[in-house]
């Protein structure tokens, strides 16, 4: 055995019997304690990660395994096989493990927790109080106020996000008081609401941004990801549920990055109506895992200090230009503010409003811009008073179509903007507002002369959609969706039904094809050709 395997055991050995000791109070508190922070001091070789990889509740046993898969950090203490919770913590900090813990709610436990360099965080109990947990907010914020009071460690809540899509701000203003940390988790796919919906993740991550920002303050989010069938088939409920595919969990995960989360945690077990497994990830999903664990390892560089040096910037593009604005997103490793430096050379000469909302994840509007020019762009962040600038980029704005007068059509289209309904749960907003889309007409192409102008669709769309939309539905906006496509270069069809002028109320295979190319354009994730809510988002902006 080498000198460094002992001294790891060495460790792991004082740090089980130490925590032991101050469990039961079996000796005078204040040397034990002493001894503790000692050992601790003397061992602080690992830097905690910027980006966490977390799994849930897993038994020691499994901690190798999880290691080997890309995990970082152990999310709550599992007491199975009787294993005492100094057992638990000295297993964990022996493979080398960060962890989240509740407290046991003794002073001795939050001093020594405070000097522990793997606890990373305190967990808030019971897990998703809004929901299954049923505890009061203000419960929830006067346990955080307390643990405050007696350690500097952050403190983890964790909420129910499929919850999000009917509560209002006020109903989590206490919750999102109970912690540093708020995680989210929303199982879209063992719910079974279907593949189609996975984008409702990230209006779930952003409303919960929304609600933080609102307070004024600045917390962390993380994101849990499914990767097992959780079999909740066997209680009765959600009986169209499954396990993810590899697809569909990276899809999760890129959704919970691309939306700024500071990092994700796993969730493999096996519920079903009693608790039947720690770990029901199928092998094709771990080895996906394990790949894209390594990847968001390496991109977040988690073993360097986020105050070592300005926040990383990272993912810069510039997506939908069109005749007159762009917009620019990019990432961060670090919550940090925005801005945009541009113009028509690099010495730019234009910037946005700088956004002091600190983020991982931006979004910058480039507005009033010179149609069929292209533009030269850097963005710029600031965390802990160090600023980082990227290189310098370019995009081209889309050129302006001569327009062909014609009068407008006898009958527009009109699609109402109120009462709508939603096959995913959603509102369709209220009003009794409506949208009226008159054809107009689109260039004449100069290589190939046409007899007549072909008839496109419209410029704006702003609040047209009402519903989500997908292959198989009829629905007058549908049409409205084609003429938007085909009049903003993602043709439906060349001829016949779905070209220009020739639209129709049908959803297709050539529809799905054309939306699937305006997502992608639009770095709109997952780009899976239904009319979602962050596509109908996206369109209402343009």
């Amino acid at each position: 055995m080498s000198a460094k395997k002992i001294s790891f055991y060495t460790l792991a050995s004082g740090v089980a019997l130490s925590l032991l000791f101050l469990t039961h109070n079996w000796y005078p508190v204040q040397p034990i304690r002493n001894k503790l922070a000692a050992i601790f001091a003397a061992n602080q070789t690992m830097t905690p990660p910027n980006f966490i990889i977390g799994v849930w509740y897993q038994p020691k046993e499994n901690f190798q395994l999880w290691k080997d898969r890309g995990i970082n950090t152990l999310v709550g203490y599992e007491s199975n096989t009787n294993t005492s919770r100094a057992q638990w913590i000295a297993a964990a900090r022996a493979a080398g493990l960060f962890y989240i813990i509740r407290p046991d709610g003794t002073s001795a436990d939050f001093q020594a927790g405070t000097q522990d360099p793997n606890l990373l965080a305190w967990e808030q109990f019971p897990d998703e109080p809004d929901g299954a947990g049923n505890t009061l907010a203000a419960a929830m914020s006067a346990n955080y106020t307390q643990w405050k009071s007696q350690s500097t460690k952050p403190v983890f809540i964790n909420l129910d996000g499929a919850r999000f899509q009917y509560s209002q701000q006020s109903d989590y203003q206490g919750y999102i008081q109970g912690g540093d940390w708020i995680g989210l988790d929303y199982y879209i796919i063992n719910r079974g609401e279907g593949p189609e919906n996975i984008s409702k993740l990230g209006d779930a991550i952003d409303r919960l941004k929304s609600w933080i920002a609102a307070g004024g303050v600045n917390k962390k989010i993380y994101v849990f990801i499914e990767s097992s069938d959780q079999n909740l088939k066997a209680s009765g409920y959600f009986l169209n549920g499954r396990g993810p595919t590899a697809s569909e969990m990276n899809q999760e995960i890129s959704i919970a990055t691309s939306h700024g989360a500071s990092g994700i945690m796993y969730f493999p077990d096996i519920i079903g109506r009693n608790f039947e497994a720690y770990d029901g990830t199928p092998a094709d999903v771990a080895a996906d895992m394990t790949a894209t664990n390594a990847a968001l390892a390496a991109q977040n560089q988690q073993n360097i200090p986020p105050s070592a040096a300005g926040p990383v910037i990272a993912n810069v593009t510039a997506s939908g230009p069109d005749i007159n604005s762009a917009y620019v997103r990019w990432t961060t490793d670090a919550p940090s503010d925005a801005q945009v430096v541009f113009g028509q050379t690099p010495s730019y000469g234009s910037s946005t409003v700088t956004d002091t909302n600190l983020q991982t994840y931006h979004t910058e509007t480039l507005a009033n811009l010179t149609p069929n020019t292209t533009y030269h762009y850097s963005v710029k962040s600031q965390a802990n008073g160090v600023l980082s600038v990227s290189g310098d980029y370019t995009f081209t704005t889309l050129q302006n179509p001569a327009t062909v007068s014609t009068a407008p059509t006898s009958n527009p289209i009109v699609a109402s903007a109120g009462g709508g309904s939603s096959n995913s749960g959603e509102s369709g907003g209220g009003g009794g507002s409506s949208y009226s889309a008159h054809a107009t007409a689109v260039p004449l192409s100069t290589a190939v002369p046409q007899a007549k102008p072909a008839a496109v669709s419209v410029v704006s769309v702003r609040n047209a959609f009402t519903k989500n939309l997908n292959v198989g539905i009829s629905d007058p906006q549908v049409k409205i969706l084609q003429q938007f496509l085909n009049g903003h270069g993602f043709t439906i069809s060349a001829s016949g039904p779905g070209s220009p002028g020739n639209e129709t109320i049908k959803f297709g295979a050539a529809t799905k094809a054309a939306l699937i190319k305006f997502q992608k354009a639009h770095k709109i994730t997952p780009a899976t050709g239904n009319l979602g809510p962050l596509t109908r988002k996206t369109i209402s902006a343009l």
